[in-house]
């Protein structure tokens, strides 16, 4: 009897840790960046920008940027507010997932 109520316990407490914010939060992240991979060749941009200039950089982000695909730029878009979002969930006052019953 004791095993089946802890086990309970145990449950609760899973299903609450992983329905939190900040581990929704994480599983969003987490899920774009795969998103982003599948759209983006990472090793191939990070080759590119190594050939580009100093001086330069800026207007090569710019201009890769305006010539990507919309789905890119809206994973992008979603990985910049799901990470602003997150620190300011970290950072606020009110943590409604810390707080006990």
């Amino acid at each position: 009897m004791e095993k089946n109520i802890m086990r309970r316990v145990y449950y609760a407490f899973v299903l609450r840790q992983a329905t939190s914010p900040v581990a929704l939060h994480g599983v969003a992240l987490l899920g774009l960046f795969f998103a982003l991979t599948y759209f983006v060749s990472i090793p191939n941009v990070i080759q590119n920008i190594s050939h580009v200039e100093v001086g330069s950089v800026g207007r090569y982000m710019l201009t890769a940027l305006m010539t990507t695909e919309i789905w890119t730029l809206l994973i992008l878009g979603g990985i910049i507010m799901a990470a602003f979002s997150l620190r300011f969930r970290l950072r606020s006052p009110h943590k409604s997932h810390l707080q006990t019953i």
